[in-house]
């Protein structure tokens, strides 16, 4: 009796950074470069790393992994066209376009949007789906994250420029939706143009059960009108919040005990 080899335990490709992260690297990048040529090693020492090295050559794939950076001759890479886009846009509809491409762009996020389409699904549940699929144990927590991530960084993009609607629905930078099935959020896909000039500190009343939510770093401003419905939503976004905080706070330390840290 012959034994069947063992399946071979895979590791999703995915980008290590989230969209946020990728797209503060590059506008480094092309902050010095534009479009020309860059020698890789140079890039990596740009967006914070001595040189190459393991987590170097991983943060430069993120950026590639969106679509923001190619290859451009030997060990040289230069910023893509949608990069430039999302940096210097001819208007909002045009980076929203190119930020939602971004996003979408490795495969593992797009298989991802296409089981829980337009919406932000419990962390859980992407662990549990990426378990199924048989991948890497030590892989599956960082994907979840790095895609989670992404999402929430769609939708502060997105649903953050609603102020300047006259009916006064959808006033703030987040949306405190009816919970969904198994904790799930829906995801608000539709982008508004931002005002010209917003006030650094408008002081109004919000719509009931919607929050002005302003995510800097790992600190969260939140003004908010809520009822009793508005305040349990409210508690299932700020948990996940939390979750995604902590993991990023625990990335830091991970890169700072490499003493390979990314400049801020």
């Amino acid at each position: 009796m012959s034994n069947a080899p063992e399946t071979p335990v895979r590791s999703p490709s995915y980008p290590v950074w989230a969209l946020a992260d990728a797209v503060t690297a590059v506008r480094k990048i092309e902050a010095q470069y534009r479009s020309s040529n860059i020698d890789r090693e140079i890039a990596a020492k740009i967006i914070g790393y001595s040189g190459l090295s393991g987590p170097a050559n991983k943060a430069l794939a993120a950026l590639a992994q969106f679509g923001l950076v190619e290859r451009a001759g030997k060990g040289e890479m230069r910023v893509t066209a949608r990069a430039r886009a999302i940096l210097h846009p001819e208007s909002d509809g045009e980076k929203q376009a190119e930020l939602r491409a971004a996003a979408l762009e490795p495969q593992l996020f797009r298989d991802l949007q296409e089981r829980w389409p337009n919406m932000i699904p419990p962390e859980e549940g992407v662990i549990m789906h990426l378990n199924r699929k048989g991948f890497n144990q030590s892989a599956i927590r960082p994907a979840a994250k790095a895609y989670l991530e992404t999402l929430l960084f769609l939708e502060e993009a997105g649903g953050s420029e609603s102020h300047g609607n006259e009916s006064g629905e959808g006033a703030g930078t987040g949306v405190v939706e009816q919970p969904q099935p198994d904790g799930a959020k829906q995801m608000n896909t539709t982008f508004s143009p931002a005002p010209a000039i917003a006030p650094p500190t408008l002081v109004a009343t919000p719509a009931l059960n919607r929050v002005n939510m302003n995510i800097t770093g790992n600190r969260v401003q939140i003004n908010a009108l809520l009822d009793i419905n508005g305040l349990r939503a409210l508690e299932k976004k700020i948990q996940a919040l939390k979750v995604l905080l902590e993991a990023n706070e625990d990335m830091l330390d991970d890169e700072a005990e490499e003493n390979d840290p990314l400049l801020a």
